[in-house]
């Protein structure tokens, strides 16, 4: 059964991402980025960056990025994918 869904991520959406990605149970996995970094990943065509929001609660519980969107190879890199809220299969379902 889906619990979560993937919407594009809005700079209303950052300072949560932040937050995850400062969490100290992410911070050893994952290179935290500045706002500066995320809002250039917003606005780059090349890039999907998604929040992962959980459906029942409707609050967020992580983040993906996706890069490669326009690569004449037609391969796409999971550029990262933060959890918050873990040992729930939210990260599982993000990648299906």
């Amino acid at each position: 059964m889906q619990t979560i869904q993937l919407y594009p991520t809005t700079i209303a959406d950052l300072d949560f991402v932040i937050r995850a990605e400062q969490h100290p149970d992410n911070r050893p996995f994952v290179e935290p980025w500045t706002r500066e970094q995320h809002t250039t990943a917003l606005n780059n065509v090349d890039i999907l960056h998604f929040m992962i929001e959980h459906i029942g609660h409707k609050n967020s519980v992580g983040y993906v990025i996706l890069s490669g969107l326009s690569n004449p190879n037609q391969s796409i890199e999971l550029r990262r994918i933060v959890v918050t809220e873990k040992g729930q299969g939210h990260g599982r379902q993000a990648l299906y």
